[in-house]
């Protein structure tokens, strides 16, 4: 590991997690990535490992984050909904831990989670690959494919459900901070895209399929709710609130003053379809 490999992996994480991060070389071979207003101990961290022939994240919590823990297993069931798209996204190209309390977490069903967490362990593994191998921009993306949806991980069980801050409990101040930084983030298109895909909603045009491979992933993304019809105390949901739309497709929702809804031009050309 080099301490250049840093400042990509904290600006990948920035960039589409919307969270500000630190990083510091612990060893040859480790890497710990931290948000940068959260103090280790309370908080949690990222540790990414080079192993033999592969390459892990992993999720670290502080010695005090028995708090933010707790708090991850009390998510909102859209929270539970965010974090497992955000999972399975993973789950073809990595090798993916979750268990909470000792036991594997049950991704399809989380209605079957423990109550009350008391432990949690999280970590993507890329394998059969030689870290030594890569070439430097090789490197720094399978460690940011790694790094980033570790956090957005973390950060979608903690920041997208209400969160009561209080100011006096040190030991739950780093999860009110995280929370806060949390709404309206670019965490909210990775969680959108995770769960609903790149196709477009509306038209269920894929760019790639239509314009060829160099276009693959181009999508927008729509928000159900104007941004600037929002009071100061809406919480931009993912699940609910966004919708991948191509171009075309956008511009036809917003073509009024009051925004189409997206399922509702969804069906209409569906039946526009039907009647050719």
């Amino acid at each position: 590991m080099s301490p250049a490999l840093i400042e990509p992996v904290v600006a990948a994480i920035a960039r589409r997690i919307g969270i500000p991060a630190r990083g510091t070389l612990e060893s040859s071979d480790v890497i710990m990535i931290e948000p940068a207003e959260v103090t280790r101990t309370r908080g949690f961290a990222v540790r990414l490992k080079m192993g033999w022939r592969s390459l892990e994240a992993s999720f670290v919590p502080g010695r005090f984050a028995r708090h933010l823990v707790r708090r991850m297993g009390q998510a909102v069931p859209e929270s539970q909904i965010a974090f497992c798209a955000l999972a399975a996204a993973r789950v073809e190209r990595s090798r993916a831990i979750v268990n909470v309390n000792g036991a594997p977490l049950d991704l399809a069903n989380a209605e079957s989670w423990p109550v009350e967490w008391k432990t949690f362990e999280l970590s993507l593994r890329r394998e059969r690959i030689v870290p030594e191998e890569l070439s430097p921009k090789e490197l720094k993306e399978i460690l940011s494919s790694l790094a980033v949806p570790v956090f957005g991980m973390i950060v979608s069980l903690i920041g997208v459900g209400e969160v009561e801050g209080d100011d006096s409990t040190l030991e739950g101040s780093s999860v009110e901070t995280i929370s806060r930084r949390y709404e309206r983030k670019p965490i909210n298109r990775e969680i959108c895209l995770a769960l609903k895909g790149r196709r477009c909603w509306c038209c269920r045009m894929e760019f790639g399929e239509k314009y060829g491979p160099e276009t693959e992933g181009m999508i927008e993304v729509h928000h159900r709710i104007p941004v600037a019809g929002m009071g100061p105390r809406y919480r931009v949901h993912p699940v609910r609130d966004l919708f991948p739309v191509c171009g075309n497709c956008h511009s036809v929702i917003h073509l009024n003053h009051l925004p189409q809804d997206p399922d509702a031009l969804r069906k209409q050309l569906d039946r526009a379809a039907a009647r050719r």
